[in-house]
């Protein structure tokens, strides 16, 4: 079978943030690295018997949303293995910023695209 064509969006402030609270500081540093987990993710190792396909994917769109202080330490990682990185400054005390929509729009964008992806 043909690899799959892939997109992958990734909300970094979320899922750093959750890592963090539930495991540790370190499992969450590790997510920030992709070049520990994006390969697995690739070959489809990640996939279980229940899954239609579980062969390997080509991740033909990368990108990663997040606030550009908390990612700060970790974009290069990011960068170097083809992630475009998209700055999402808090809009409030809290923190929250625009990552969901922003995504949201950019997946919207992905589904019409003229390439035709297999998952996003």
């Amino acid at each position: 079978m043909d690899r799959v064509k892939a997109a992958l969006f990734i909300d970094f402030d979320n899922v750093f943030l959750s890592l963090k609270k539930d495991y540790s500081d370190a499992v969450a540093k590790r997510f920030a690295n992709p070049s520990r987990w994006l390969p697995w993710l690739e070959r489809g190792e990640h996939a279980n018997e229940r899954e239609a396909f579980r062969g390997e994917r080509s991740m033909l769109i990368r990108r990663c949303y997040g606030s550009p202080d908390l990612m700060r330490p970790f974009r290069a990682y990011f960068t170097r293995l083809g992630f475009q990185v998209v700055d999402c400054p808090p809009l409030t005390k809290s923190g929250k910023n625009s990552a969901d929509i922003v995504m949201t729009l950019d997946i919207a964008d992905t589904i019409e695209h003229t390439t035709r992806f297999d998952e996003s």
